[in-house]
């Protein structure tokens, strides 16, 4: 890998740190009143994210290309599921209480890849890496919503039943929706009108300044003070930021992929945790705290880990 390479992955990392800066500079300075900012986690969730999964899947797929791009949705999926099974096991062998050990198994199985990988793959790989940030996106959301969250329900109600009542409806969010839209138009081959990729371009362009900034806040909402680092942390850190990419190369650069889909896939299996579980944690009465301070921690360490992933990907993927 030249310098050159290097330099502008830590650049485009550089680029992702302002951002999230300039996030905790806003709530710092009170320029939302009370709990109003987390109306923009809204937006991008509901709005421009859908909007962008649509514009990037139908723009840069077609019948041919979805189906190689099928294989690495497969061995991506694989890749989370056995991270999450290992991470039960780990669980276990370090002794994490039982109340945690969903909690535990999630942070570290499962990536953050609408918030914080979507804006990263544009910044690391540009546009064109964007359409297979949401080839991770499908297996990592719909796996979540099963493994995940049995597990995190099984931190409290041990012998409750597998799947509350209303747990379909949170997998079905408007990302994934959208998603699926995408991929009928490019399976049935239908062109979608040009005003409306125009609009979904357009709208999909506040996803990466807005959901960065949006993660500023929140870590400044959260406080950097109130972190509570256990031994457990650092192991689901080791997983989310070495062993998941390293699985991810292992199987990826087995399969006959482009090599921007590979390159895009291991990155996503090293970002930082979903900032769903603490979500979820909270709902069910598991240790929420303990997931937030794992967001915050994962979050946090991927400005050192992303640009070494990025420098040992140009020196062995090809």
């Amino acid at each position: 890998m030249d310098f050159l390479t290097v330099l502008r992955s830590l650049g485009s990392v550089a680029v992702i740190l302002v951002l999230v800066a300039a996030g905790v500079f806003v709530e710092r300075r009170k320029w939302f009143p009370g709990e109003s900012w987390k109306g923009l986690g809204s937006i991008v969730v509901n709005i421009a994210m859908p909007c962008s999964a649509f514009y990037y899947l139908t723009d840069g797929f077609t019948r041919e290309s979805l189906a190689s791009a099928g294989i690495g949705m497969l061995a991506y999926a694989a890749v989370i599921a056995v991270s999450w099974a290992a991470s039960l096991l780990l669980a276990k062998s370090i002794k994490v209480p039982a109340a945690r050990k969903g909690v535990f198994a999630a942070t570290a199985a499962f990536s953050n890849t609408v918030f914080i990988g979507v804006p990263m793959t544009e910044m690391l790989f540009g546009a064109e890496g964007v359409k297979y940030a949401f080839m991770a996106f499908l297996p990592n959301m719909t796996l979540f919503w099963t493994l995940g969250f049995l597990g995190i329900r099984r931190d409290t109600e041990p012998h409750g039943p597998a799947f509350a009542s209303g747990w379909a409806k949170k997998l079905l969010n408007p990302t994934l929706v959208v998603t699926v839209v995408a991929l009928l138009f490019i399976l049935t081959g239908l062109q979608p009108p040009e005003i409306l990729k125009q609009a979904t371009k357009t709208m999909g362009g506040l996803v990466s300044p807005a959901a960065l900034i949006y993660c500023g806040m929140l870590l400044s909402s959260m406080g950097f003070r109130n972190l509570r680092i256990d031994r457990s942390h650092i192991v689901s850190m080791l997983v989310r930021f070495v062993l998941s990419p390293l699985m991810a190369a292992v199987a990826l650069m087995l399969l006959p992929l482009p090599d921007m889909m590979t390159r895009v896939l291991i990155a996503q299996a090293a970002m930082p945790a979903m900032s769903q579980i603490s979500i979820v944690a909270g709902l069910y009465k598991a240790d929420a705290q303990y997931a937030a301070t794992g967001f915050m921690l994962t979050t946090v360490a991927s400005a050192l880990f992303i640009p070494i992933i990025m420098v040992l990907m140009g020196m062995f993927v090809h």
